[in-house]
């Protein structure tokens, strides 16, 4: 998707930004390691053109790429919910300029690779 193209209607997906928390098992009285949602955004998957998907290694082409209104509070130590699986942020490529609708670009890793 060329930058120029995304409009704010293309973001129809939604993906979930949080961490891992221990959270209190009230059933057993454990504490277990949980996904706890921090916000939610509309995102757009961002598709690779041919030729940049022949260049890239099987293991870069299951890495997904999400594009958001640009924000802030987006880090790289979060995790994200998309399309039910979750991922690590391996980049953001951040739009800090002064236009009125700004887009991140967020490389996804599938979590426990």
């Amino acid at each position: 998707m060329p930058l120029n193209s995304i409009q704010p209607y293309s973001l129809n997906k939604k993906a979930e930004f949080g961490a891992n928390k221990m959270v209190h098992n009230p059933n057993t009285g454990a504490n277990i390691s949980q996904f706890v949602t921090m916000f939610t955004l509309w995102c757009a998957p961002y598709t690779r053109a041919i030729s940049q998907q022949i260049t890239l290694t099987p293991e870069q082409l299951d890495n997904p790429i999400i594009i958001v209104r640009h924000n802030t509070k987006i880090t790289n130590d979060m995790l994200v919910k998309y399309n039910g699986k979750q991922y690590t942020i391996v980049n953001i490529s951040s739009d800090d300029s002064n236009k009125i609708i700004a887009y991140d670009y967020i490389t996804l890793r599938k979590k426990g690779k």
